[in-house]
């Protein structure tokens, strides 16, 4: 089964934002209308959730996955999330939103997790 948009074409692409959690006060990440939490993990989903959500988008062929948030390279266990969902079978290209801030000392972390 693979799915489709109104029009009939293929949707091959999947967006999952894995965190609300930013560390700039940009208008990109705003959050209208969101208060703040209490609890900090409450907002996060786990590993193996949001591999899980990668999983079933790919097996409805999907193609293409790119993580988003807030700013994705605030979780510490991003490199884990890279390299379980690279390793899908069907998933053509993984990818990341960010600003950039924290780049330059996790590239090459990110990179050698399956982040191309």
């Amino acid at each position: 089964m693979n799915l489709s948009d109104n029009c009939g074409r293929p949707l091959l692409n999947l967006r999952i934002s894995i965190t609300q959690r930013c560390n700039n006060h940009c208008a990109y990440c705003h959050r209208e209308g969101e208060m703040q939490r209490a609890n900090r993990s409450a907002e996060l989903m786990s590993v193996q959730e949001i591999v899980r959500i990668a999983k079933v988008g790919i097996g409805l062929g999907i193609s293409r996955v790119k993580l988003t948030g807030g700013e994705p390279l605030m979780r510490e266990d991003l490199p884990q999330i890279i390299a379980e969902i690279s390793g899908v079978t069907g998933l053509r290209d993984l990818s990341l939103s960010t600003n950039g801030l924290l780049l330059g000392g996790m590239a090459k972390i990110l990179h050698q997790s399956g982040l191309k």
